[in-house]
């Protein structure tokens, strides 16, 4: 074993994240104390903070008993909480009580009509006790079930899907503060969405991992839970910046967050580089045999 493995110290890693995610927690909730109202805007990003934090907690517990893959599933999750966040707070401010709004109301009434149409389905089940649940999850005068047309519900799903609210926050317009390269996570996402799915991407993955030869393999591994590790300290510290946006219309943060940011990149990236090494003398020959024969 190389000292590279041996000396992989997942505590250190791990204690490292979780000294970041608590001092960005605190500050969010102390950018609440100090600033926060008790509107549907503050509340509906309070909640969504909450929710990311949970999810935030149990794909760190995953990765450190070992479920990697597992892991990821949770943190498509965790990319889709902070998505909303984002879009949110960086929506200028005369525009976001309106698009919360949309959120609890169109974009919430669509959802209960998908549920609904899924449980009309449901209903032909002979078990007396589940066949109540379905009946009572179409009843119009519980929920609303809105009066848009089968495009509009389309529409305001997409609208509010991941992969819209990443672009349109690339690309910014006269409503929305534009967060240039934040796309880019759309990559990992997509990973992720293979897993979540159990398609032939994610089936690929694990044959991937299996067929490496074992010190390759642990390199592999480590460095993927040090991308997760990163991706958490990362997305929780946009999200710190998209609500002290969303307060104070700043994107500063503190000199302790940048320190404990640091201190992290320092111990993943260290296993994220001995992983990539590992892989030039692939990329090498692959990029000799891609070369078009030299002419004579």
């Amino acid at each position: 074993m190389s000292d590279t493995l041996a000396n992989f110290d997942y505590d250190s890693i791990q204690g490292s994240l979780l000294t970041h995610t608590s001092l960005t927690r605190d500050s969010i909730f102390e950018l609440f104390k100090s600033n926060g109202k008790a509107d549907q805007v503050d509340n509906t990003i309070y909640q969504l903070i909450n929710y990311l934090s949970g999810r935030s907690q149990a794909a760190t517990f995953l990765a450190n008993w070992g479920y990697i893959w597992d892991s990821e599933i949770v943190l498509r999750s965790f990319y889709e909480a902070g998505s909303k966040v984002w879009f949110i707070c960086f929506h200028k401010k005369e525009y976001r009580e309106d698009l919360v709004n949309e959120f609890w109301t169109q974009l919430h009434s669509a959802h209960n009509h998908k549920r609904r149409t899924k449980a009309k389905i449901a209903e032909k089940t002979p078990h007396l006790d589940s066949k109540r649940i379905f009946e009572f999850l179409s009843r119009e005068d519980i929920f609303d079930f809105g009066s848009a047309n089968k495009s509009s519900r389309r529409a305001i799903d997409q609208k509010w899907s991941f992969s819209e609210i990443l672009s349109t926050l690339e690309h910014g317009s006269d409503k929305v503060i534009a967060v240039p390269g934040i796309l880019v996570l759309s990559h990992v996402y997509g990973l992720q969405s293979h897993l979540t799915h159990a398609d032939d991407g994610a089936l690929d993955f694990i044959q991937d991992q299996s067929t490496r030869p074992l010190q390759e393999a642990e390199l592999k591994a480590r460095a993927h839970v040090c991308r997760i590790m990163s991706d958490i300290a990362s997305l929780w510290t946009l999200s710190y910046q998209a609500i002290r946006f969303h307060f104070e219309g700043t994107l500063r943060i503190s000199e302790q967050l940048h320190l404990s940011m640091n201190d992290l990149h320092l111990k993943t990236a260290v296993h994220q580089e001995a992983f990539n090494r590992s892989q030039d003398a692939f990329y090498e020959r692959y990029n000799q045999e891609s070369q078009p024969p030299s002419e004579k």
